[in-house]
């Protein structure tokens, strides 16, 4: 059976490439980062079906520094990929056409005549890059939390 592909949003800065990957409940995953590859192969979704892509990026980033994981109450997995040379990437990979299921984080993205003094997250990017686990570590713990059902806290319906 083919594997899917996830949605996939991507911004910059000067500094960073950030993705973030729509899937949620991924159980097995396997995300492995080399200077100018990203591969992402995992099991999640509702479906807990297979799906896997491959980047290749327009230009180097450092593994060492570069970061991954589901940040506490969010659903998607975050990735923030330290690049080597600061400054703006005309597009985020090699090939000249883009695939369908990777867009832009408008929410996110800067013009490179932008500040960089604005993190986001709330402006406490340190303490969300310390909540993320490095491509160091070989994978993810296969007990990623579950996420709530967001249903949980609302009230009963009652008859008017």
């Amino acid at each position: 059976m083919a594997k899917l592909h996830p949605p996939v949003l991507w911004a910059q800065d000067k500094k960073r490439i950030f993705l973030t990957v729509e899937l949620n409940n991924i159980k097995k995953n396997n995300v492995k980062l080399e200077p100018k590859v990203l591969e992402f192969d995992v099991i999640g979704g509702s479906d807990q079906k297979e799906y896997a892509f491959t980047l290749n990026l327009n230009q180097e980033v450092i593994p060492a520094d570069s970061k991954y994981g589901v940040l506490p109450n969010k659903r998607n997995l975050e990735i923030v990929l330290i690049k080597k040379v600061e400054g703006s990437w005309p597009k985020l990979q090699q090939e000249s056409k883009k695939p369908n299921w990777l867009k832009t984080d408008f929410s996110r993205f800067k013009d490179s005549d932008e500040s960089d003094t604005e993190e986001p997250e709330g402006g406490d990017f340190a303490n969300v890059m310390n909540q993320l686990g490095s491509f160091e570590q070989p994978e993810m713990p296969d007990d990623m939390p579950e996420e709530e059902d967001s249903d949980d806290d609302m009230p009963d319906l009652t008859d008017s």
